[in-house]
């Protein structure tokens, strides 16, 4: 942290939290070069659309961004909150030598339902933008590495990792990241006695399970988008045949236990193949995802 209207005529190497002021005090800071580590957070506090209502950065060289941007909107006065509304837009940062690197975290805070925060990264400028939209896109938008339109089309993969941003969505994952996220498990484990092969894998507003042909467990998530989720088991790897049904409960929880923590809006669903895995080592489960309309 800095004092309010610090002048740094030197490099700043970000590897923690910097807020230039206190919250809902404005001010701003100027900086030769900023260098942000993995785990460096920049604190914005913005109170209003004019330009002496927001924090302002100003580096004179290059901004190496990483880590996060906090956006806090504060109070326009004492018990009056600011209300962001869509296209309105702020200056987070300026950097005269231009940018390399992105936020790979972004965290706006006191959001209205429906708005989300986009962030554009012009030659010597980082713009927040308000926007508004369906679920889906105020998710794609809250990951400031996914930095183009095309890049948050349903059908993209921004990170190369061979799923599109449809299954990142489905699976709270990160469409930014090539990393697993580990929210996806398939294992052997016990359900009603007997241990079976299981697949773990989190659902967006889970509600309705459907019986459907050959034996596969359907799970529609009922959000603006309709996410088919469909758990399917083979023998041979060949023909996804096999039944396959939830497990809830005690086994359920069990199973589920020590997995990463999931996003408001998505919650965890195990299913198992039939029979026991002793009885036929040879079993194979996987998960298929698709938009669709709701079954008849």
């Amino acid at each position: 942290m800095t004092e309010p209207g610090a002048n740094l005529n030197t490099v700043v190497n970000l590897q923690g939290a910097l807020r230039i002021g206190s919250s809902n005090t404005i001010t701003e800071l100027t900086a030769k070069k900023l260098q942000m580590a993995p785990t460096g957070e920049l604190h914005v506090d913005i109170i209003g659309t004019a330009t002496n209502q927001s924090d302002r950065i100003m580096v004179s060289g290059i901004a190496e961004l990483n880590g996060s941007l906090d956006l806090h909107f504060g109070e326009v006065s004492p018990g009056v909150p600011f209300v962001p509304a869509v296209g309105q837009k702020f200056s987070v940062l300026s950097a005269g030598g231009g940018f390399t690197g992105t936020f790979k975290t972004l965290r706006p805070s006191a959001m209205p339902a429906g708005l989300a925060i986009k962030i554009s990264y012009l030659p010597t400028l980082v713009e927040a933008e308000v926007i508004s939209g369906d679920e889906y896109e105020i998710w794609v938008h809250g990951f400031p590495t996914v930095t183009t339109p095309a890049d948050r089309l349903l059908t993209a993969d921004p990170d190369h990792d061979g799923l599109s941003n449809l299954f990142e969505f489905a699976l709270d994952d990160d469409p930014g990241s090539s990393s697993s996220s580990g929210k996806v498990i398939a294992k052997i484990a016990p359900v009603a006695g007997e241990n079976v092969l299981t697949l773990t894998f989190p659902v967006r507003a889970a509600n309705e399970s459907y019986d459907t042909p050959g034996g596969e467990f359907l799970m529609i998530g009922m959000g603006d988008t309709h996410l088919h989720y469909k758990a399917q088991a083979s023998a041979d790897f060949t023909s996804f045949d096999l039944d396959v049904e939830r497990v809830t409960g005690a086994d359920a929880t069990a199973i589920q236990a020590g997995l990463p923590a999931l996003s408001p809006g998505w919650a965890y669903i195990t299913c198992r193949s039939g029979g026991a895995a002793t009885a036929d080592p040879h079993k194979f489960m996987r998960l298929d995802i698709s938009e669709g309309p709701l079954p008849p």
